[in-house]
């Protein structure tokens, strides 16, 4: 099973997830956001371990803004409205949002394209902590559960699905701060 935690912080977040074993971290550049990231992303980067790999989310973002960003994490996620064509520009490994209100099936590929992220839609663009109905998924591409997931509800996803990897956000959370003891459950 692989884990991202989405959403550090700081480097107290950073900490917390390495103590959890987690595969992945996520770092929000959305600046509507209760998860957004302004400065302090250089700082978190330079001590993650060479097993954690850092993930930079994006929404909607200007090409620039992710063109000067996008050297310094290992993928992008593009977590709005963004279309391929543009996340193909970046010529890096990338994950794209899917909206899901009831079962889809898609397929795509690219060189740079490593996998779907499968929240729940809402206005806000991810972020509100409900999880969606996780419907038996049999997908022909790669794809991360997201979506309200927590200590609770992950057996359920998990027989429920055949996915082994997991976006987690407000699920180790109190307050927007992440919660080592529900991180370490994973």
């Amino acid at each position: 099973m692989k884990i991202k935690f989405c959403g550090i912080k700081s480097k107290v977040d950073l900490k917390k997830s390495i103590l959890s074993n987690c595969n992945f971290i996520g770092l929000n550049f959305y600046k509507k956001s209760k998860r957004y990231i302004s400065t302090m992303h250089s700082d978190i980067i330079k001590m993650l371990p060479p097993y954690l790999k850092s993930i930079s989310l994006f929404v909607n973002n200007s090409f620039f803004y992710i063109l000067k960003k996008k050297n310094k994490f290992k993928f992008l996620q593009f977590h709005g409205n963004e279309n391929f064509l543009f996340c193909e520009l970046f010529k890096k490994k990338y994950l794209k949002t899917l909206k899901i209100l009831k079962k889809n099936i898609i397929y795509y590929y690219s060189d740079f394209f490593l996998y779907f992220l499968i929240d729940k839609k809402n206005l806000n663009f991810g972020g509100c902590g409900i999880p969606f109905l996780h419907f038996k998924i049999n997908l022909i591409f790669c794809f991360i559960i997201s979506g309200g997931i927590n200590n609770f509800n992950l057996i359920k996803i998990k027989k429920n699905t055949s996915c082994d990897f997991y976006d987690i956000c407000s699920g180790v959370e109190y307050l927007f701060k992440k919660n080592l003891i529900k991180m370490i459950l994973y």
